[in-house]
């Protein structure tokens, strides 16, 4: 019979520490040992008559009990917590479900149930998430609480100060009077806090303070809404621009004489169109060459987008030195290259009412080749910007448009506008070497360039007068135009 020595009193120690394990109860013990002694073979008596040493019983015991604490870990699953404060462009996952992109200043900690269970508690900063469908995901802030199940979002908890990011014409006083910004750019949110909530889904914006409901509301819209806020809202009346001296109060003021002085503006442009046709129908004549006419031709034309009486797609020297002046810039897109899936075969000759089979087929090739290439390099610019690689790959090319162009630069970008349109007007060369370029003249010039792509594309193939003669058929390429213009300055640009 072999003898057994049985450990120090140290190694038991040592092993005791090394598992550290529950306290069992009295009767988990007492049903361990019962249910072995309960056994009626010869080898129990036979142990029985010879128990074997303490610490046998003991690691038994341990053993058991190691089991089910690594059951309990394995099926039950754990928990974690954590928390960011970021000081530059962070990624971080949270948990298997959902990242974040976290912009400078951003504070947050979040917590993650063994089910998925998420909750992020955001008490400052510009956050974008991705959160793939499955438990409960909430996104908690002084302001309110954004729910989803999945979706692509940005919350932005505005600081006291306003950011340059929400500067824009006609919606300066909402976004000051606003303590919380959301903006869902796929999927579904609810947007809520103490006084009510609202539903959002994509493309949809929403703001909320902690004194008043949420409410949807357009970002590039007007700021109607900012007197109701403030009213309702004595501490957010600060923010809004509402008390004498604040500079905020003036910018805000500035920013509605702007829109309305072009809003005068287009109004005098279509009431001397209007005023000329009624010379015309008396029998008088209006000299269309007269540096009068001309100019308020010029003016009419260079914001009227397609469907009017001025060419959209080649508009005459007079508009393009205008355009030039109010850095205003024209785009025709097929309106398939951020589209969540890339253009169907035979859509693009459809649109253009093309019939034969061999240039259906390369109209089609060229879309697809103008879609790979636009979506690649978003991809590349959302890397760029911190974003997360899942997201680069998963999401449509419009939510990563949305989130590119909020990081922008806006007033840089306005100076690439104008440049771009003093370019069409012939006033300065475009860049030869685009390596360079800044972020925010990528963009500007990708968007601004995509009809023209398309057509280079096209005449790849069928040849540049083919291509033009394509293109010239819906005064632009079938799809949607946009006209976008900034500041107009006195004198010639």
């Amino acid at each position: 019979m072999t003898d057994e020595t049985p450990p120090s009193q140290s190694s038991i120690e040592a092993i005791e520490d090394a598992w550290s394990v529950p306290e069992p109860s009295v009767e988990f013990a007492a049903g361990v040992l019962a249910s072995h002694f309960a056994e009626g073979d010869a080898t129990t008596h036979a142990t029985a008559e010879a128990p074997r040493p303490r610490w046998v019983w003991l690691g038994a015991v341990a053993a058991v009990l190691l089991i089910a604490g690594l059951m309990w870990a394995f099926l039950g699953g754990q928990s974690f917590e954590d928390q960011l404060e970021a000081r530059e462009v962070r990624t971080v996952a949270l948990g298997d479900r959902a990242t974040a992109v976290a912009q400078p200043g951003t504070r947050m900690k979040w917590s993650v149930d063994s089910d998925g269970t998420t909750r992020i508690d955001q008490s400052s900063g510009r956050v974008f998430y991705r959160v793939d469908h499955g438990e409960r995901f909430d996104v908690v802030t002084p302001a309110g609480t954004v729910t989803v199940t999945g979706t692509c979002f940005e919350v932005d908890l505005e600081s006291p100060t306003m950011k340059t990011h929400n500067v824009r014409a006609g919606a300066l006083g909402a976004a000051l009077a606003s303590a919380l910004v959301v903006t869902v750019y796929e999927g579904g949110v609810v947007l809520a806090n103490d006084h009510g909530s609202v539903d959002l889904a994509a493309g949809d914006s929403g703001r909320v303070s902690d004194a008043r409901a949420p409410v949807r509301f357009d970002p590039d819209g007007d700021d109607s809404h900012t007197a109701e806020l403030a009213d309702a809202d004595p501490a957010s009346k600060k923010s809004a621009g509402t008390v004498a001296g604040d500079p905020m109060a003036h910018i805000a003021r500035q920013a509605r004489d702007i829109d309305r002085i072009r809003e005068e503006k287009d109004a005098q442009a279509v009431r001397i169109q209007e005023l000329e046709a009624q010379v015309i129908e008396l029998g008088g004549a209006v000299d269309p060459k007269s540096p009068e006419a001309a100019k308020a031709r010029a003016k009419m034309c260079a914001s009227q987008s397609r469907g009017g009486n001025c060419p959209f797609l080649e508009p005459d020297q007079d508009t393009l030195m205008e355009m030039a002046r109010c850095a205003t810039v024209k785009i025709d897109s097929l309106g398939f290259v951020d589209n969540p899936e890339p253009p169907s075969p035979g859509m693009i000759a459809q649109r253009l009412g093309v019939t034969d089979p061999t240039e259906a087929e390369q109209l089609h090739a060229a879309a697809t080749k103008q879609y790979e290439g636009y979506n690649d390099s978003l991809r590349e610019m959302y890397l760029e910007l911190g974003g997360d690689e899942a997201t680069a790959e998963d999401a449509s090319g419009k939510t990563l448009e949305s989130f590119i162009f909020d990081q922008l630069d806006r007033e840089l970008v306005g100076d690439i506008q104008r440049r771009i349109a003093e370019e069409r007007a012939g006033l300065r060369q475009p860049p030869v070497d685009r390596s360079a370029m800044p972020l925010e003249e990528r963009v500007s010039r990708l968007m601004a360039e995509s009809g023209n792509e398309f057509e280079r594309l096209v005449g790849d193939s069928l040849g540049e007068e083919r291509a033009r003669e394509l293109r010239r058929k819906h005064d632009g390429w079938p799809g949607s135009t946009s006209v976008h213009s900034g500041d107009c300055v006195d004198g010639e640009p």
